[in-house]
């Protein structure tokens, strides 16, 4: 009994690998325009209230920055949530831009296991970049200027 032998052409295997990886960078920065979230418990907060006309007051609240949070998450612009471990982290550190929380070494991990979830949009860019491929390598498209 003879063996057969399986071909695989490499002209077909570079494409896939490219259109994967495209998929995985695209999904990896559209990721950055999630949101972070998180929530605190008011130990020591203080409120004040300051009355601005008949039957209008407002209300400031001043709480310490340096309490603990309670919980962060960040929400994917794919709509999945992450739940972030808080850790050590304040509400200094999460609050403001320039915070401890929001260094890139410390929120890239978030945007890399949020793009893990989001696999089923990196088959489906893998797809499109792929049908787009093959469709730009079989057809000519040329652009003529009417005279």
């Amino acid at each position: 009994m003879e063996k057969k032998t399986i071909t695989i052409n490499l002209s077909i295997l570079k494409p896939i690998f490219l259109a994967i990886l495209l998929a995985i960078i695209t999904v990896f920065i559209v990721e950055h325009f999630g949101q972070f979230s998180y929530s605190f418990t008011q130990k020591g907060s203080s409120a004040e209230t300051t009355e601005l006309s008949p039957g209008i007051s407002s209300v400031q609240y001043y709480y310490d920055l340096n309490d603990p949070i309670d919980f962060a998450l960040f929400k994917s612009p794919f709509g999945n949530e992450i739940k972030i471990d808080r850790g050590d982290w304040t509400i200094i550190d999460v609050k403001y831009s320039n915070g401890n929380f929001y260094d890139y070494s410390n929120i890239v991990k978030y945007y890399l296991k949020s793009t893990y979830t989001n696999f089923k949009y990196i088959i489906g860019l893998s797809a499109l970049y792929l049908l787009l491929y093959f469709f730009a390598k079989r057809f000519k498209i040329k652009i003529k200027k009417n005279e």
